[in-house]
């Protein structure tokens, strides 16, 4: 049930309702790794970037095989902090708890991500009007799914909404492209 209203809470982009929320099931079922994930992501979200990292970190020490939030750290750090390294690495750390799973799950585990990220792009896109945060989760996507046209779509209205239209008119050609295969 706990899972279920920290779901809820983050489907309604109650960011801070969801932080609060997962702390106080963490503290009485500090076994789960759902709550710090989610937890993590609501910071990510409020712009508590370090404080997400954190959060991604602990996982990264009691759920050591759990590939999102390897993959979240790969995004933050490409994309938040700038460190091109760190961000490799993430992204190889990501790939290599990934691989230890059946296909199956794989598949699951990157569905999962797509949803939650394309969630996220969809919040800063069209409610919180942040572009540059748009753009991150959308080009996340493409890394895992680079078919995904209603992502090339929305990455490409984030270009434009900030007025990068080189970048604008590349997605939505290569959009095209993938339409015309």
């Amino acid at each position: 049930a706990a899972i279920d209203f920290i779901e809820q809470l983050d489907s309604e982009n109650r960011f801070e309702d969801t932080v609060v929320f997962s702390q106080q099931v963490i503290k009485g079922a500090p076994g789960k790794v759902y709550p710090y994930y989610k937890m993590s992501i609501a910071l990510e979200a409020l712009g508590r970037i370090d404080e997400a990292v954190e959060g991604y970190e602990k996982i990264k020490i009691l759920f050591s095989d759990f590939p999102p939030a390897y993959f979240r750290l790969q995004g933050i750090y490409k994309y938040d902090k700038g460190d091109i390294s760190k961000a490799k690495d993430e992204l190889n750390a990501f790939r290599d708890t990934l691989a230890k799973v059946d296909p199956q799950v794989q598949k699951e585990i990157q569905s999962s991500i797509i949803q939650e990220s394309f969630l996220l792009g969809s919040y800063y896109l069209n409610i919180s009007r942040q572009m540059d945060k748009a753009i991150k989760e959308f080009s996340m996507i493409l890394k895992l799914s680079p078919e995904k046209l209603e992502v090339k779509y929305n990455l490409a209205t984030s270009y434009a909404n900030k007025g990068i239209i080189e970048k604008n008119k590349d997605v939505y050609r290569k959009g095209l492209e993938l339409l015309e295969e």
